[in-house]
């Protein structure tokens, strides 16, 4: 499996339609964020905001000729919206951000003290974020398989396999940390999901 063939790629993209876009774009690009600064994003947070989303769409969202230049955002949690605009990040994720901060779940914003624009607010996960976002009375509070991230994240990663793409996915975003694995984050593979290219 060189590259994730297309019909697992629609496979991934139907799975993730009606998902909380917190768990597809922001929870995986807190965490990406956390890694890479080498802290715990449950109890160390990490310096992050529509920035970090903004690369995390960039690289993993935007594809070559959208229908609408100014929407170049593929949306596969959305089916109203499909392609998001540029604003996106510090438009409607950081409003979700920080309303889930304000009622003190899912994430947690520490306010940057010092001159502005010098220093960045931290960001972190709540202990229970994957199980207080499935309690959210909000759309998209259903569970997100872990493969169907994977394949749409890893969609252009040269693996061997389904498992190599997985092992990819955990590498980059280290999802496995407080409840999200169990709660927001399926780990089960459909089984016909090996059987494609088979």
């Amino acid at each position: 499996m060189p590259y994730a063939p297309a019909q697992l790629v629609l496979s991934a993209v139907a799975a993730l339609a009606g998902s909380n876009p917190l768990a597809v774009v922001t929870i995986p690009a807190l965490l990406r964020a956390a890694r890479h600064a080498g802290v715990d994003p449950v109890t160390d947070g990490v310096p992050f905001g529509s920035t970090e989303e903004s690369a995390l769409l960039t690289e993993f969202f935007q594809l070559p000729r959208p229908p609408d230049p100014d929407r170049p955002y593929r949306a596969p949690w959305s089916t109203q919206d499909p392609w998001q605009k540029k604003k996106y990040p510090g438009g409607v994720l950081q409003r979700m951000r920080t309303d889930a901060s304000a009622r003190g779940r899912v994430l947690l914003q520490s306010k940057a003290e010092g001159s502005a624009g010098r220093r960045r607010d931290t960001w972190r996960l709540t202990a229970t974020a994957g199980a207080q976002l499935m309690a959210a009375p909000a759309p998209g509070s259903t569970p997100v398989r872990l493969v169907d991230l994977a394949i749409w994240f890893g969609r252009e990663q040269d693996v061997a396999d389904l498992d190599g793409l997985l092992a990819w996915f955990d590498a980059v975003f280290e999802p496995r940390c407080g409840d999200l694995v169990g709660t927001v984050y399926l780990d089960d593979v459909p089984v016909g999901y090996r059987q494609v290219g088979q």
